[in-house]
Protein backbone atom coordinates (compact mmCIF):
# COMPACT_ATOMS: atom_id res chain seq x y z
CA UNK A 1 0.00 0.00 0.00
CA UNK A 2 1.10 3.77 -0.62
CA UNK A 3 1.40 4.17 3.24
CA UNK A 4 3.91 0.71 3.76
CA UNK A 5 5.73 2.18 0.77
CA UNK A 6 6.33 5.60 2.03
CA UNK A 7 6.81 3.82 5.79
CA UNK A 8 10.12 2.11 3.32
CA UNK A 9 10.87 5.36 2.38
CA UNK A 10 11.03 6.66 5.92
CA UNK A 11 13.28 3.81 7.33
CA UNK A 12 15.89 4.11 3.94
CA UNK A 13 15.99 8.02 4.60
CA UNK A 14 16.33 7.06 8.74
CA UNK A 15 19.13 4.56 7.91
CA UNK A 16 20.91 7.11 5.74
CA UNK A 17 20.10 9.64 8.36
CA UNK A 18 21.87 8.10 11.25
CA UNK A 19 25.03 7.20 9.09
CA UNK A 20 25.64 10.89 8.12
CA UNK A 21 24.90 11.56 12.05
CA UNK A 22 27.66 9.74 12.72
CA UNK A 23 30.00 11.00 10.82
CA UNK A 24 30.91 13.80 12.69
CA UNK A 25 32.44 12.34 16.10
CA UNK A 26 34.02 9.61 14.43
CA UNK A 27 37.34 8.87 13.93
CA UNK A 28 39.32 9.09 10.13
CA UNK A 29 38.58 4.91 9.08
CA UNK A 30 35.56 4.58 11.09
CA UNK A 31 34.26 7.91 8.44
CA UNK A 32 35.74 5.89 5.37
CA UNK A 33 33.48 2.88 6.68
CA UNK A 34 30.35 5.20 6.80
CA UNK A 35 31.02 6.69 3.43
CA UNK A 36 31.39 3.27 2.05
CA UNK A 37 27.79 2.48 3.72
CA UNK A 38 26.20 5.22 2.44
CA UNK A 39 27.65 4.58 -0.87
CA UNK A 40 26.42 1.25 -0.73
CA UNK A 41 23.11 1.94 0.77
CA UNK A 42 22.27 4.29 -2.32
CA UNK A 43 23.03 1.76 -4.92
CA UNK A 44 21.05 -1.21 -2.78
CA UNK A 45 18.94 0.06 -0.67
CA UNK A 46 17.83 3.62 -3.13
CA UNK A 47 16.53 4.64 -6.20
CA UNK A 48 15.97 8.52 -7.30
CA UNK A 49 12.87 10.14 -8.93
CA UNK A 50 12.58 12.86 -10.46
CA UNK A 51 10.10 14.02 -12.96
CA UNK A 52 8.85 10.71 -14.07
CA UNK A 53 13.14 9.72 -14.68
CA UNK A 54 13.89 6.83 -12.19
CA UNK A 55 17.41 7.12 -11.56
CA UNK A 56 19.21 4.00 -10.04
CA UNK A 57 23.03 4.38 -9.10
CA UNK A 58 25.42 1.75 -10.16
CA UNK A 59 28.69 3.60 -9.37
CA UNK A 60 28.71 6.33 -6.75
CA UNK A 61 31.52 8.77 -5.09
CA UNK A 62 31.40 10.41 -1.63
CA UNK A 63 32.76 14.09 -1.73
CA UNK A 64 32.63 15.24 1.66
CA UNK A 65 34.26 18.46 3.54
CA UNK A 66 34.34 19.40 6.84
CA UNK A 67 36.98 21.46 8.04
CA UNK A 68 38.34 20.15 11.36
CA UNK A 69 37.72 16.32 10.43
CA UNK A 70 37.72 15.85 6.46
CA UNK A 71 39.39 18.52 4.59
CA UNK A 72 38.95 17.19 1.54
CA UNK A 73 40.02 19.52 -1.13
CA UNK A 74 38.24 17.82 -4.08
CA UNK A 75 34.79 18.56 -2.62
CA UNK A 76 33.21 21.45 -4.08
CA UNK A 77 32.23 23.07 -1.08
CA UNK A 78 29.15 24.44 -2.66
CA UNK A 79 26.39 25.70 -0.17
CA UNK A 80 24.20 22.65 -2.28
CA UNK A 81 26.07 20.26 -0.66
CA UNK A 82 25.40 21.22 2.97
CA UNK A 83 22.33 20.81 4.93
CA UNK A 84 19.86 19.84 2.04
CA UNK A 85 19.96 16.25 2.80
CA UNK A 86 18.36 13.95 -0.28
CA UNK A 87 18.21 16.59 -3.22
CA UNK A 88 20.24 17.20 -6.12
CA UNK A 89 22.92 19.81 -6.87
CA UNK A 90 24.15 19.51 -10.51
CA UNK A 91 28.08 20.91 -10.50
CA UNK A 92 29.01 24.11 -11.24
CA UNK A 93 32.28 23.68 -11.77
CA UNK A 94 34.31 20.73 -13.48
CA UNK A 95 33.53 18.44 -16.19
CA UNK A 96 29.52 18.44 -15.02
CA UNK A 97 27.92 15.97 -13.75
CA UNK A 98 24.54 15.56 -10.44
CA UNK A 99 25.64 14.59 -6.61
CA UNK A 100 22.84 13.37 -4.32
CA UNK A 101 23.56 15.38 -1.21
CA UNK A 102 23.14 13.72 1.56
CA UNK A 103 24.24 16.43 4.69
CA UNK A 104 22.26 17.28 7.06
CA UNK A 105 23.46 20.10 8.42
CA UNK A 106 25.65 23.52 7.96
CA UNK A 107 28.54 22.72 9.49
CA UNK A 108 29.78 20.12 6.53
CA UNK A 109 29.62 19.31 2.76
CA UNK A 110 28.46 15.61 2.18
CA UNK A 111 27.53 14.83 -1.62
CA UNK A 112 27.66 11.65 -3.55
CA UNK A 113 28.54 11.71 -7.59
CA UNK A 114 26.23 9.88 -9.57
CA UNK A 115 29.58 8.66 -11.54
CA UNK A 116 27.11 5.53 -13.23
CA UNK A 117 24.03 4.93 -13.43
CA UNK A 118 20.61 3.30 -15.25
CA UNK A 119 18.55 6.55 -15.94
CA UNK A 120 15.08 4.98 -16.96
CA UNK A 121 16.91 1.57 -17.36
CA UNK A 122 19.46 3.56 -19.80
CA UNK A 123 23.00 3.41 -18.72
CA UNK A 124 24.44 6.63 -18.59
CA UNK A 125 27.75 8.28 -17.11
CA UNK A 126 28.42 11.49 -15.09
CA UNK A 127 28.41 14.08 -17.94
CA UNK A 128 25.33 12.02 -19.56
CA UNK A 129 23.22 12.05 -16.98
CA UNK A 130 22.46 16.19 -16.84
CA UNK A 131 22.18 16.13 -19.91
CA UNK A 132 19.46 13.16 -19.79
CA UNK A 133 17.30 14.65 -17.21
CA UNK A 134 17.47 18.81 -18.58
CA UNK A 135 15.89 16.57 -22.13
CA UNK A 136 12.91 15.93 -19.92
CA UNK A 137 12.15 20.34 -20.34
CA UNK A 138 12.86 20.98 -16.46
CA UNK A 139 15.61 23.32 -15.47
CA UNK A 140 18.46 22.61 -13.17
CA UNK A 141 16.86 24.72 -10.17
CA UNK A 142 13.70 22.90 -10.86
CA UNK A 143 15.24 19.54 -10.23
CA UNK A 144 17.26 20.67 -7.15
CA UNK A 145 14.33 22.33 -5.61
CA UNK A 146 12.65 18.93 -5.42
CA UNK A 147 12.87 16.83 -2.13
CA UNK A 148 11.77 13.60 -0.87
CA UNK A 149 13.43 12.42 -4.21
CA UNK A 150 14.56 9.10 -2.40
CA UNK A 151 12.93 5.62 -2.69
CA UNK A 152 13.04 2.50 -1.24
CA UNK A 153 14.96 -0.58 -3.83
CA UNK A 154 16.18 -3.81 -3.21
CA UNK A 155 18.66 -4.10 -6.09
CA UNK A 156 21.30 -6.93 -4.50
CA UNK A 157 24.19 -5.63 -6.23
CA UNK A 158 28.09 -7.04 -4.99
CA UNK A 159 29.31 -3.76 -3.76
CA UNK A 160 33.12 -2.88 -3.82
CA UNK A 161 35.30 -0.38 -2.92
CA UNK A 162 38.06 1.54 -4.79
CA UNK A 163 39.44 5.22 -5.39
CA UNK A 164 38.01 8.13 -6.66
CA UNK A 165 38.13 9.10 -11.07
CA UNK A 166 40.07 12.06 -12.26
CA UNK A 167 40.48 13.40 -8.73
CA UNK A 168 42.55 17.33 -9.07
CA UNK A 169 43.87 17.37 -5.96
CA UNK A 170 45.88 14.29 -3.85
CA UNK A 171 43.80 14.92 -1.05
CA UNK A 172 42.29 11.57 0.11
CA UNK A 173 43.45 10.10 -3.44
CA UNK A 174 44.40 6.78 -1.86
CA UNK A 175 41.08 6.56 -0.06
CA UNK A 176 38.59 4.05 -0.75
CA UNK A 177 35.29 6.34 -1.96
CA UNK A 178 33.67 4.67 -4.50
CA UNK A 179 31.34 2.03 -3.80
CA UNK A 180 30.51 0.34 -7.11
CA UNK A 181 27.66 -2.70 -7.96
CA UNK A 182 30.36 -5.48 -9.48
CA UNK A 183 28.27 -7.41 -11.28
CA UNK A 184 27.09 -4.64 -13.31
CA UNK A 185 31.00 -3.82 -14.70
CA UNK A 186 30.64 -6.52 -17.51
CA UNK A 187 27.38 -5.68 -18.67
CA UNK A 188 27.47 -1.63 -19.34
CA UNK A 189 30.68 0.73 -20.24
CA UNK A 190 32.79 1.23 -17.76
CA UNK A 191 35.79 2.57 -19.48
CA UNK A 192 36.09 5.67 -17.40
CA UNK A 193 36.96 3.03 -14.12
CA UNK A 194 39.52 0.81 -15.42
CA UNK A 195 42.93 2.55 -14.01
CA UNK A 196 40.82 2.65 -10.88
CA UNK A 197 39.99 -0.71 -10.94
CA UNK A 198 43.45 -2.52 -11.67
CA UNK A 199 44.09 -2.69 -7.63
CA UNK A 200 40.74 -4.57 -7.60
CA UNK A 201 41.22 -7.12 -10.52
CA UNK A 202 44.41 -8.06 -8.73
CA UNK A 203 43.25 -9.09 -5.72
CA UNK A 204 40.35 -10.35 -7.21
CA UNK A 205 43.07 -12.56 -9.37
CA UNK A 206 45.26 -13.39 -7.11
CA UNK A 207 42.83 -15.04 -4.82
CA UNK A 208 41.41 -16.74 -7.69
CA UNK A 209 44.92 -18.23 -8.72
CA UNK A 210 44.81 -19.81 -5.50
CA UNK A 211 42.19 -21.05 -5.33
CA UNK A 212 42.12 -22.29 -8.94
CA UNK A 213 46.05 -23.45 -9.48
CA UNK A 214 45.87 -25.52 -12.26
CA UNK A 215 44.39 -23.12 -14.70
CA UNK A 216 46.06 -21.26 -17.93
CA UNK A 217 46.73 -17.90 -18.49
CA UNK A 218 43.94 -17.98 -20.83
CA UNK A 219 41.61 -19.00 -18.38
CA UNK A 220 42.45 -16.45 -15.99
CA UNK A 221 42.43 -14.12 -18.41
CA UNK A 222 38.63 -15.57 -19.24
CA UNK A 223 37.58 -15.37 -15.54
CA UNK A 224 38.65 -11.54 -15.49
CA UNK A 225 36.71 -10.61 -18.43
CA UNK A 226 33.43 -12.51 -17.17
CA UNK A 227 33.97 -10.37 -13.95
CA UNK A 228 35.01 -7.18 -14.79
CA UNK A 229 34.29 -6.90 -18.76
CA UNK A 230 37.91 -6.53 -19.66
CA UNK A 231 41.53 -7.86 -19.24
CA UNK A 232 44.07 -5.27 -17.87
CA UNK A 233 47.90 -5.65 -19.82
CA UNK A 234 49.43 -6.34 -16.60
CA UNK A 235 47.07 -10.13 -16.13
CA UNK A 236 50.12 -11.67 -17.59
CA UNK A 237 52.53 -10.73 -15.32
CA UNK A 238 50.25 -11.06 -12.41
CA UNK A 239 50.00 -14.76 -13.48
CA UNK A 240 53.89 -15.00 -14.02
CA UNK A 241 55.13 -13.89 -11.24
Amino acid sequence: SEMCIRDRCMDRAADLWTLVSNLKNAAYDEQVHILQMLGDKLINDCRIEVFGVTIEPLWVEAYCYDETRFPDQNTHRSSKQKNRFGQLYFHERGYGGVDICLSNSEDFCLSFLLKATLANGHFLTQTQLPRALLSTGKTKADFEHLEDILHPANARHTICHTTRVNLTKPCYSDAPLTSFALDAIPKYDFRFARKNLRENVRAYLLAYMAAHPDCTEQEYRAECRRVFGWVPDLVRTWVHN
